[in-house]
């Protein structure tokens, strides 16, 4: 590969019909930066699409919805048509090239990968998907993920939330409830402590567009990716994340993280 970047086009998605799950099987080989959904006008309503999963050797990596991504662009301010959808794997608002390669998806030739997205009613759908990639490289330290989970509070007010699997270095965590303010208490020590409104002005003011209804915790708002990840690998004791919450209700925490491999896996020849 001569240039740094390309655009392809991928095979056809197998089963793309209303009410289904399109699949399709992607080669590995180059690093995955961005996969690009067409649904070719469509579909437009991407509370339309419940589901999009992307299976890396039987791990489910990526797990959100297509409102969520177009969530996610909106957020970081990225431009956007109105009948496709961007899976994000490299994160073009790193301040630099390192940063925003860090998270690509590093894949193998050996790697089985599958691509899902669900259809909900749909009349007559349409999908293509095309793949920004980058040069394949030897080893892979990093896995990316985007996954959500469910938390739910006891009670107004301050309430604790210390289930997080720890691992992961954290990007960005993404909570869609109604609260007011957030505290961090990482083996003690507090990382964050900071009402709603302030933490959208900050987000504001780093170029950032908070969403209607969301919480964004973003640990590289500063887009200096590598060095402000919060890690959760060397955590202690304890990790406790603390929302001030004014309605008891199920939330939804949409996470961007790196998992970091203790091994790197190799390329086998």
């Amino acid at each position: 590969m001569s240039v740094r970047q390309i655009l392809r086009k991928a095979n056809s998605f197998v089963g793309v019909a209303t009410d289904s799950q399109a699949t399709l099987k992607i080669d590995g080989g180059p690093t995955l930066d961005e996969i690009i959904l067409d649904f070719q006008g469509s579909v437009t309503d991407f509370s339309k699409i419940p589901l999009i999963s992307l299976v890396l050797n039987g791990e489910e990596i990526v797990r959100v919805s297509g409102a969520q991504l177009r969530m996610l662009e909106a957020y970081k301010g990225l431009a956007s048509d109105n009948d496709k959808l961007v899976i994000p794997f490299s994160d073009l608002t790193a301040n630099t090239m390192e940063g925003q390669q860090l998270s690509g998806l590093v894949t193998m030739p050996q790697d089985n990968i599958v691509l899902n997205v669900e259809f909900g009613t749909v009349a007559s759908p349409k999908l293509k998907a095309y793949f920004k990639v980058s040069p394949a490289t030897s080893q892979r330290h990093f896995i990316p993920m985007l996954k959500q989970l469910t938390y739910s509070p006891d009670a107004t007010g301050e309430n604790d939330f210390s289930t997080l699997q720890r691992g992961p270095a954290i990007r960005r965590m993404h909570w869609l409830g109604d609260i007011d303010g957030m505290r961090i208490v990482k083996d003690g020590v507090e990382h964050m402590n900071v009402s709603t409104p302030v933490n959208r002005l900050d987000l504001r003011r780093q170029g950032l567009t908070p969403q209607v209804g969301y919480v964004h915790l973003d640990f590289i708002r500063t887009h200096w990716n590598k060095s402000d990840m919060f890690r959760t690998d060397d955590v202690v004791e304890s990790l406790i994340f603390k929302p001030d919450v004014q309605t008891v209700a199920a939330q939804t925490i949409l996470i961007e993280s790196l998992r970091i491999l203790k091994t790197p896996e190799m390329r086998l020849s």
